[in-house]
């Protein structure tokens, strides 16, 4: 999803995520070999498809982690790992 796309209410929860993760790390959940997080915790565009592929290195993942929503995010089962905000 683009940020001109998003609602304003997804915008902020974006943001939030965002900075959270820069602040944290990022946590991932690992379910079966593959990586999940949740929607914002990389940024949009462009720059959070090279922070993925570079968690993915990090996390040993064969394939880049999918985002998910907050709500989806919490029902998933799995291992966290939380890593530090790739640069």
């Amino acid at each position: 999803m683009t940020r001109e796309k998003m609602t304003e209410e997804e915008r902020l929860a974006c943001n939030a995520e965002l900075e959270r993760s820069q602040r944290e790390g990022v946590s991932i959940k690992i379910v079966d070999g593959k990586g999940y997080y949740i929607f914002g915790a990389l940024g949009t565009g462009m720059g959070a498809w090279s922070r993925a592929a570079r968690l993915a290195k990090e996390c040993g993942l064969s394939e880049l982690p999918t985002l998910l929503s907050k709500a989806e995010w919490n029902a998933l089962v799995g291992e966290v790992q939380v890593v530090a905000w790739p640069r």
